[in-house]
């Protein structure tokens, strides 16, 4: 799912919200689970489809932020940098998120 605007997604729960990583998932209008994640490169906020298995795959430490965002991730993702949204094709750019390498555990989460 392409997110084209960031307006038509509702905010469920700050899963990490750290000042250099964070996670956050929302409800999309069709009833989507999107999540989104500050980036160390490109900068911004990337926005992506989730799924319940591999977010319990995290939730357990069993994969790490990262792979959350490979696994779960369309081809083209939206990115917001200072309020301005761009799309990115996955194998056009390389994207890697704040505390990517992380478990969840290894967050001080909220």
């Amino acid at each position: 799912m392409i997110i084209f605007d960031t307006t038509v997604v509702t905010l469920n729960k700050k899963i990490i919200d750290e000042a250099d990583a964070q996670l956050f998932s929302y409800t999309h209008a069709t009833g989507a689970m999107i999540l989104s994640a500050a980036l160390s490169e490109p900068e911004g906020l990337v926005f992506f489809q989730g799924d319940d298995t591999h977010l319990h795959l995290f939730y357990n430490n069993k994969i790490n932020l990262q792979t959350l965002f490979e696994s779960t991730a369309h081809n083209v993702v939206t990115i917001v940098n200072n309020c301005e949204c761009k799309l990115y094709m996955r194998t056009d750019a390389d994207i890697f998120l704040n505390g990517g390498e992380k478990l969840f555990s290894q967050f001080k989460n909220i």
